[in-house]
């Protein structure tokens, strides 16, 4: 409790009883009644507060919850879909650079993560696409032309675009605030806020950048995330009750989003986000405010904030201007960084409680004035004679002393009166003493004033009871106060008391006080004049006579301002010099002088320790002896010196501290005593060490300087202000020629020393210099010598100029680099021809470091080795060595840095980067410095491969040969040279005839000498026939021994011949076959059974008894049965064991065969194997009489009858095969040929309508045309099972050939014109109009090769021409002719060695796999389509010029006339008269397919019905009875084939009661896709009476229904064709707007590509109104926005 406390207490005792008796009697009794309503009704309102503040928090705890699940929760779908698309792009290993790839997974995202608004990709190519589903599923895709013009398309649900919305601009991808974000930061981020496409909305997403993988290049940014209105939206549909609001911001107070939509403004087009502290909402606005004044910043908020919000009312207690109020920050890993606000207005939920607190208000005033009544009516009797008492002292305080009148009363009021009247008699007698103490204390008062004045003390006083101070005029002085203004009362002595000083009045005065003791205390006044003075104040309590009570303060107040501040400047100069002294960077010492005349160290500051090495500790006290301070002798001198000069002295000393030598330059000053006497002496150290030591480098530099201007490589040249020569030195005299005194004093005028073609840029090199532009000055120039000859110098000149920057001489440096350039010049000619050798070599060379990684690589050593010039830079050599052939480079690498060898070349494999080593030939060197320090290594690598691959099987033949050789035991020849005589012996052939090898030298005629004479002949005439004739060297004859016996030999040999067939050289080998002539002869000799053996011995031969035993067998038998001929020879082989016990009847069956009719036929029978398994084998024997024997000839089946079993799965597996590839193509047909049906079916119908303008008709014809056309495309590919079978079969029709080719033009002019080719067909004169062939595989070849030729053509011309190749056609009476077809382009061309394989199935060319396009069937199907129609195609090609294809065909003669009338064209317009009505029910599940041919049938005139499957279509058989039934074969549910067996089968029970004549079936059509024609069949054995493929055209439809109801028609006949009146219009259209300026057709071609209409027609009024044509036709066709065909013509115009 303070001070004023105590005052303000005293004085309400003395107030309190003041007040009325009749008060103190009624407000006690009205106080505890109103009390206690009072707060039962508070206590009520307070907890029904609380609830609700209770509840309000826990509501805006599940808000925050629900919104930071939901942040969290994008935040990971967000991440996942980031994770999903790169995985999806490193694993199909997407180029980046073509981001249409990533159209489809970014959809699948989208799909996949309903939370996700929006996904964008940019790359660093500018290129841009997103997908959205705001507003719908949208595709953003940037133009390829300019990257700023953005594509909006709507897609479908698959996500393919279905619709161009429109365009819109924005700036590059890469200036795009998302792209920036993530190329800011590096990593995956949360953005900025950023305008969602065409100003539409504010997007917040999750930014990636996208880096390649090695070397770290930016490729892109993938960005994910959610719009504003989603998450407002969002917000909206969390409930916070009837005026609550949940906002979401970022940290500068915009809107992110908003419960209740408000997040963005427009202003002039563009979005804008509403800011909290500027928005125009006044809740918005106040909560802004609100956070600012009480956090000062919103990135303070960094917990939850729970806060009673109030709003300024405009009207009082106003329950709408309060609010509870909750902020919490959304973090996150990614640095997501918003605030979360929710705003509930409290009278959501108090309003009934304030409507209770209202009623216990009115209660309680009631209460109230009831008891103030009760009260009243009470105190009056009680306060009656209380009053008249009162009365009575009132006049006795004036001085009046009156009797007091009795009252009748025995209370305590009445004992209270009585009481009175005794007082006031004691009263008088006490008057009398007091006026005697009061002449007492004025006595006492007047001398201690006098005191006062003389203590120069200030008094106060305080009385307790009459709560009054009386200060002393002294004190009003101190203050600065008026002495006649009142003192201050209570606390309003604070405000003289300075604020920090408070708590020392509180402490050291009022709490004494309180205690009722005595305090004295220091502290600091506020004068009037708003001066700070210190005052010291005194007091002590004076109590009453009996102790008790304080009855007043007594106390002093002295001024000591002048005092504290003499001692607040005394400790600011204190700590200022202390500061200095502790900072200082020189070095200061104190030395004390003792009194034994010792100098002792009694001060250093930090400097000094660093410069010493002494520290504080170890220095003070201790004299220059103790501390062994180096010449401690010179100190001491030093410090008596500046004692006796008795002032300050300065030395320079030299001091050797830990061994360096250092300059210390010291000052010492003494100080004195109050007697003059010198007590101590402070120091200061400079340590000039540095300074000496530059004095001295100056000076050896400028020695240095002075010997280099004599003895300097670099002429030195000096010129003053005036450019002439003050300074030439020797080498300048070496250089130019002239000698120092010929040239001192001159200028360059007085002699010719620059060239005249450098001296005007010499001159303003030195304008530059004397203007003060550059100091400096470096140029080359050429000069002249003394002798007059030209010589090129570098210059180096420095300007010096005086302090008022003139220039007062100039110093030039002169190098001659006459030499140097020229070496330069012959450096570069190498560079460049070493860089064009490295580049365009075919050899494979590299640059590598001395750490083996490559820092350069030609293109051919790329080739090699598959990779890239990025992704080998980024290797080392060793990452593709062979790791065996690792050391022995290392090992070499090792010598050549050693010096050991200079290069080295060897061969060694490297590792191709799919994997295979690649063999090559390796030479290295490497190129030093001039130190000989190694820079570089320089390698060449040539790939020998297939040398080396070669000469591995090379030397694998040669083994296998030699192995051959020595395993056949034949002597080898080789005659080099049939034009020498040499001949090469092997060893083998040497030890044939009995020599020893180079026993003697083998030739030609010594080879013939060793012949048998009568078989040289023989011998020879087989050579020369061999040689001359081609015919087989293989010849046995006789050959000399060395012992002089003839041997039998074989010989074999072959020639080697040129390129003309003349034989170079011949080889054989040689036999000895002189043991088998031998043996031929005892073989002849021998008994027939082994010539059988021999004769037969490709099988199995055995020779048996008919006991079981085998007696002899031969190899192949015994191979067959598994068994060894030691186990033969044994005896342990027997027929009747090896045979399986079921098969012994048949084998005695056989004996008794053979015995009866001595041969046995061919028989199938089993063996069992050694190991078990049985042999299939076929048995046949022959009997031999003579020795009661038989000879058995046994062929092994097991592998025929494996072979069978394998042809057998092989057949199944084929059949399975064709079924399937059947299935598949049945399927493919309806896929393909269903929709099919339905777009030309309503083209059509389309067609049909009189509404439709001409150029629309036309442009539906030609859809028609070319649907047609896709239509038997897809018949020809889905029957290649007739090309495989060769069943392909042409369709012979009539038809304009006129028109076939006006449509080729039509088809790919559009696409030639885009690339900026010509298009041109050229026709012959004679070439008829009208051909009879196969219309549709002509128009296949032609379309397949003008395809071809427009793919691979990207500049000139593509044309074709046709001509009859009989040039008589017209007037020639035979009655077939030859029509040639030529397709020529101006392409790439195709390489002579791949036109043989051009026309093999899937086979491409080189050109055509770059192109990543087709199949390779385009050109055997032509091939095979010309042979067919009775021709040949050819091609010639030439690289770089182009191709050309060429084909005939062979046509009959027709009859032009009859066939022009026939092409005349009708259409069906309705029904002809007196006809029935008939009834027409189409079935087909495909809503399209069945509402345009239901159309198609109404337009006409029949009634139809439709049926969207089989079982509906059975229910209106029955109901509607159709005469024709139109039935899809392949519907869901019941399809066609059994619905169609349902009608035949319930209509068939019909026959049994109806006439013969009678027919009951409805005619069914059968509807199919398919196109083979085991399905016609089964459509027709299910019943139905025709069949048609899908698409259906018009004229199949009628013919049908004419066909099989006879219905007959009204025809009209349908207008020519104008696609040749089209040609004309189109060539006078551009012909026209060639003549209007180039910015307009400019902008007519951009704003076609935009599509915008209004911007097209406000052009338009720039063309001149002398072309109305022109302005009407573009008018008509802006109007129905045919866009396309204006961008055409104008692009033709422009070209």
């Amino acid at each position: 409790m303070d001070f004023s406390q105590f005052f303000r207490s005293l004085w309400i005792s003395q107030t309190w009883k003041k007040i009325p008796l009749r008060f103190v009697l009624i407000i006690p009794f009205v106080i505890q009644i109103t009390a206690t309503v009072s707060i039962i009704g508070y206590l009520s309102f307070l907890s029904g507060q609380r609830a609700i503040e209770k509840m309000s928090s826990e509501l805006m705890d599940e808000i925050t919850q629900r919104v930071k699940a939901h942040i969290e929760h994008l935040t990971e779908d967000t991440e996942t879909i980031t994770n999903l698309t790169l995985d999806y792009w490193k694993s199909e290993n997407l180029d980046l650079n073509n981001l249409n790839l990533l159209e489809r997974q970014l959809f699948l995202n989208l799909h996949n993560f309903k939370l996700i608004s929006t996904i964008l990709v940019g790359n660093e190519q500018h290129q841009f696409v997103a997908v959205s589903h705001f507003n719908g599923l949208r595709l953003w895709r940037s133009s390829p032309q300019d990257s700023s013009l953005i594509y909006d398309y709507a897609i479908d649900q698959t996500g393919k675009p279905i619709k161009l919305l429109r365009t819109f601009w924005k700036p590059s991808v890469t200036l795009r605030p998302w792209y920036q974000d993530a190329v800011k930061s590096q990593k995956t981020r949360w953005g900025s806020f950023f305008v969602l496409g065409n100003q539409e909305d504010w997007g917040l997403n999750l930014n990636t950048p996208i880096y390649e993988p090695k070397t770290g290049k930016l490729l892109g940014v993938l960005s994910a995330g959610i719009v504003s209105s989603d998450l407002s939206n969002f917000l909206s549909q969390i409930q916070v009750g009837d005026g609550g609001q949940i906002i979401l911001i970022d940290r500068q107070g915009n809107l992110v989003a908003d419960s209740q939509g408000k997040v963005d403004q427009h202003k002039s087009q563009n979005l804008k986000l509403i800011n909290l502290f500027t928005s125009q909402d006044s809740l918005l606005n106040n909560i802004g405010k609100f956070l600012i004044k009480n956090y000062g910043d919103l990135q303070k908020l960094q917990t939850v904030q729970n806060l009673d919000f109030p709003i300024p009312s405009t009207t009082w207690g106003s329950l709408s201007n309060h609010y509870y109020l909750q902020v919490v920050p959304l973090n996150d890993q990614y640095g997501l960084d918003l605030l979360t606000i929710i705003v509930i207005p409290r009278s959501d939920f108090m309003a009934e409680v304030y409507a209770q607190f209202k009623q216990t208000f009115f209660l309680c005033t009631g209460i109230f004035i009831l008891a103030i009544g009760v009260g009243s009516l009470t105190s009056r009797w009680i306060i009656k004679p209380i009053l008249a008492v009162n009365q009575a002292a009132k006049r006795i305080a004036e001085g009046e002393i009156q009797h007091l009148r009795d009252f009748e009363r025995s209370d305590e009021i009445g004992e209270l009166v009585q009481s009175f009247k005794g007082m006031n008699t004691q009263l008088q007698n006490t008057l009398l003493q007091l006026k005697i103490e009061i002449l007492k204390h004025k006595k006492t008062e007047a001398k201690l004033r006098q005191a006062q004045q003389i203590s120069k003390l200030s008094i106060w006083e305080f009385y307790c009871q009459t709560q009054t101070t009386i200060w002393s005029p002294e004190v009003y002085q101190i203050y600065g106060l008026d002495p006649t203004v009142k003192p201050p009362q209570g606390d309003e002595i604070l405000q003289y008391i300075y604020f920090e000083d408070h708590w020392i009045y509180r402490q050291e005065i009022l709490e004494p006080l309180w205690a009722k003791k005595p305090f004295a205390a220091e502290l600091r006044i506020v004068r009037c004049d708003g001066s700070i003075g210190y005052v010291e104040i005194q007091g002590e309590p004076i109590f009453d006579q009996q102790h008790k009570e304080v009855i007043r303060l007594l106390g002093t107040l002295r001024d000591v301002t002048d005092r504290r501040q003499v001692e607040i400047t005394l400790k600011n100069q204190e700590q200022l010099l202390r500061s200095i002294y502790e900072g200082v960077e020189e070095p200061i010492f104190v030395v004390e002088v003792g009194d034994d005349g010792e100098f002792y160290y009694v001060g250093t500051n930090p400097a000094h320790e660093r410069i010493t090495g002494f520290s504080r500790k170890s220095l003070l006290g201790k004299t220059p002896q103790e501390l062994k301070i180096p010449s401690w002798e010179k100190v001491v001198q030093h410090y008596q010196d500046c004692i006796d000069a008795g002032a300050s002295i300065c030395y320079e000393e030299v001091v050797i501290l830990n061994g360096v030598e250092m300059f210390w330059y010291t000052s010492l000053t003494p100080l004195k005593d109050l007697q003059s006497k010198i007590y101590r002496i402070v120091g200061t150290t400079i340590d000039t060490t540095y300074i000496k030591k530059t004095e001295r480098s100056l000076q050896s530099a400028l020695q240095q300087i002075q010997e280099h201007f004599e003895n300097s490589p670099l002429a030195i040249i000096e010129w003053d202000s005036q450019s002439k020569i003050k300074r030439w030195s020797k080498q300048a005299e070496q250089i130019f020629g002239w000698k120092a005194d010929e040239v001192v004093g001159l200028s360059n005028d007085d002699f010719s020393m620059f060239h005249e073609e450098d001296k005007e840029k010499v001159y303003q090199g030195i304008q530059k210099m004397v203007s003060g532009q550059s100091s400096t000055l470096k140029m080359q120039n050429r000069n002249y010598t003394k002798t007059g000859e030209i010589i090129t110098c570098e210059w180096f000149s420095s300007g010096i100029f005086d302090q008022r920057g003139n220039l007062t001489s100039t110093l030039s440096f002169i190098q001659d680099i006459t030499a140097r350039q020229q070496a330069e010049e012959t450096l570069r000619q190498s560079e460049e021809r070493f860089r064009s050798a490295f580049t365009n070599t075919a050899i494979g060379m590299f640059i590598v470091s001395t750490n083996c990684r490559f820092l350069q690589v030609n293109d051919a050593i790329c080739q090699i080795l598959g990779y890239s010039e990025a992704e080998l830079l980024n290797l080392t050599f060793h990452e593709i060595t062979y790791p065996d052939n690792l050391e022995r480079d290392l090992s070499y690498v090792k010598k050549i840095l050693e010096g050991q060898i200079k290069t080295y070349t060897l061969e060694k494999r490297l590792i191709h980067k799919k994997g295979n080593l690649v063999s090559g030939l390796l030479s290295i060197g490497l190129v030093q410095d001039r130190q000989n320090h190694p820079l570089y290594f320089v390698a060449q690598f040539q790939d020998i491969t297939q040398r080396v691959q070669a000469e591995q099987a090379l030397k694998e033949s040669e083994q296998r040969f030699e192995r051959a050789i020595k395993g056949s035991n034949d002597g080898i020849w080789d005659w080099f040279d049939t034009h020498q005589e040499q001949i090469w012996y092997s060893p083998r052939l040497f030890e044939i005839m009995g020599y020893q090898p180079n026993e003697f030298q083998p030739t030609l005629t010594q080879f013939r000498n060793f012949i048998h004479p009568d078989d040289r002949q023989l011998v020879f005439q087989a050579i020369e026939n061999h040689l001359r004739f081609n015919s087989p060297y293989f010849i046995e004859y006789r050959l000399l021994h060395k012992l002089g016996d003839y041997i039998w030999v074989r010989a074999r040999g072959e020639a080697l011949r040129d390129e003309q067939g003349n034989p170079v050289s011949m080889a054989g080998s040689v036999t000895d076959i002189t043991e088998q002539k031998l043996g031929e002869l005892a073989l002849r000799q021998s008994e027939a059974k082994w010539r059988h053996l021999i004769e037969a011995n490709i099988v199995g031969i055995l020779f048996a008894d008919f006991e079981g035993r085998i007696l002899e067998a031969n190899d192949a038998f015994l191979q067959i049965i598994g068994y060894s001929r030691e186990e033969l020879e044994k005896g342990q082989l027997r027929w009747d064991t090896i045979t399986p016990p079921e098969g012994k009847v048949a084998d005695q069956e056989r004996v008794r065969k053979i015995l009866t009719d001595k041969v046995l036929p061919p028989d199938e029978k089993e063996y069992f194997h050694k190991d078990g398994t049985r042999i299939p084998v076929i048995l046949g024997a022959t009997l031999l009489e003579e020795q009661n024997q038989c000879v058995a000839f046994v062929l092994d089946m097991s592998q025929q009858k494996q072979t069978k079993i394998e042809l057998q799965k092989a057949k199944e597996q084929a059949e399975a095969a064709n079924r399937a590839k059947s299935n598949f193509l049945t399927n493919m047909s309806h896929e393909l040929r269903t929709p099919l049906n339905a777009i030309l079916g309503f083209t059509q119908l389309m067609v049909r309508d009189s509404t439709l303008a001409s150029h629309h008709r036309d442009k539906l014809q030609i859809i028609n045309r070319n649907g047609a056309y896709l239509l038997q495309l897809i018949n020809d590919i889905l029957s290649i099972s007739k090309i495989e079978a060769n069943h392909v079969t042409l369709d012979i029709t009539s038809f304009d050939l006129y028109q076939l080719l006006a449509d080729l033009k039509n088809t790919f002019e559009l696409r030639s014109s885009s690339k900026g080719i010509q298009l041109i067909i050229e026709k012959s004169p004679q070439l008829p109009r009208y051909i009879q062939t196969d219309e549709r595989k002509l128009r296949q070849v032609l379309i397949n090769l003008l395809d071809n030729a427009i793919k691979f053509t990207y500049r000139g011309s593509v044309t074709l021409r046709i001509k009859p190749l009989d040039p008589t056609v017209n007037c020639s009476n035979s009655s077939e002719y030859t029509l040639g077809f030529e397709v020529q382009d101006t392409g790439d061309g195709i390489a002579l060695e791949e036109l043989d394989t051009m026309f093999d199935a899937f086979v491409q060319t080189t050109t055509g796999r770059q192109s990543q396009q087709g199949t390779g069937l385009g050109l055997p199907i032509s091939r095979r389509f010309v042979e067919l129609l009775g021709g040949k195609i050819t091609v010639r090609s030439q690289v770089g010029i182009g191709t050309c294809f060429q084909f005939t065909i062979q046509l009959p003669e027709i009859d032009a006339t009859t066939l022009a009338l026939s092409q005349t064209q009708y259409q069906v317009i309705g029904l002809a008269p007196d006809q029935p009505e008939y009834r027409i029910l189409v079935v087909d599940d495909l809503e399209a397919n069945r509402h345009w041919l239901a159309k198609l049938l109404r337009s006409v005139g029949f009634d139809v019905e439709e049926a969207e499957n089989g079982e509906m279509a059975l229910i209106l058989v029955e109901s509607y009875s159709p005469h024709l039934i139109w039935m899809d074969m392949r519907m869901s549910g019941m399809n066609g084939y059994q619905a169609t067996q349902e009608i035949r089968a319930k209509k068939a029970q019909i026959l049994l009661s109806t006439p013969p004549d009678f027919e009951p079936f409805p005619k069914i059509i059968a509807v199919s896709a398919s196109v083979f024609e085991e399905e016609r069949q089964q459509v027709i054995d299910a019943g139905c009476d025709d069949f048609v493929g899908k698409p259906l055209t018009e004229t199949t439809i009628w013919e049908m229904l004419k066909k099989h109801l006879g219905v007959k028609y009204t025809v009209e006949e349908l207008k020519p064709n104008q696609a040749e009146h089209h040609q004309i219009q189109d060539a006078v259209i551009v012909e026209a707007l060639t003549t209007l300026p180039p910015e307009l057709l400019n902008q007519l071609a951009i704003e076609t590509q935009i599509g915008d209409s209004e911007k097209l027609l406000s052009l338009l009024t720039q063309i001149p109104n002398s072309q109305p044509f022109l302005i009407n036709t573009l008018t008509e066709l802006i109007n129905n926005f045919e866009f396309e065909l204006i961008l055409h013509w104008v692009t033709l115009a422009l070209s």
